[in-house]
């Protein structure tokens, strides 16, 4: 898979054969809201990630039945902690509603700064749950790890839209 930023319509996210699979957007006008995932064609919202109260915690909603279907948990990383590595303090656990883990987004811990690493686990077979982890991961990486490329979006979304 690939991803391209658009300035119009977001990060596309495509398959090597350039088909396209989603775009995701950072948030424009909902609260809490810190990003969104979109069907390309047309561009139609999918999910929406929520942030809750506890500023380390998300939710994923489908915003066809306006339910959660995934948790996102901000797990601190020590590891990351003891080497002071930019970033690396914290692992996101992406969860089912039942608690039960279906992959981990965690940074890079060595060679490569800003670098996010996906890992999905080897229960999780459903195809819609992994492509919406590598668009949440998507979505960190311009919002934790290059947040000035996420303002960038944010603000070239708003014109043209």
């Amino acid at each position: 898979m690939t991803a391209n930023v658009e300035a119009e319509n977001g990060i596309l996210i495509s398959t090597f054969n350039g088909n396209a699979i989603m775009y995701v957007r950072p948030p424009n006008q909902t609260q809490n809201c810190i990003g969104k995932l979109m069907h390309p064609n047309p561009t139609a919202t999918m999910f929406k990630i929520m942030q809750q109260s506890d500023p380390q915690k998300f939710l994923v909603h489908s915003i066809s039945s306006n339910t959660p279907i995934l948790k996102i948990e901000k797990l601190n990383n020590f590891k990351g902690k003891c080497f002071t590595i930019l970033g690396a303090d914290c692992v996101h656990s992406i969860k089912k509603m039942d608690n039960t883990v279906v992959g981990d987004i965690r940074p890079k811990l060595c060679c490569s700064s800003n670098t996010l690493i996906v890992q999905f686990k080897s229960t999780n077979i459903d195809a819609q749950i992994r492509a919406i982890i590598l668009g949440i991961a998507s979505l960190f990486a311009i919002t934790e790890a290059y947040p000035e490329i996420g303002e960038m979006l944010s603000q070239t979304l708003q014109r043209h839209h």
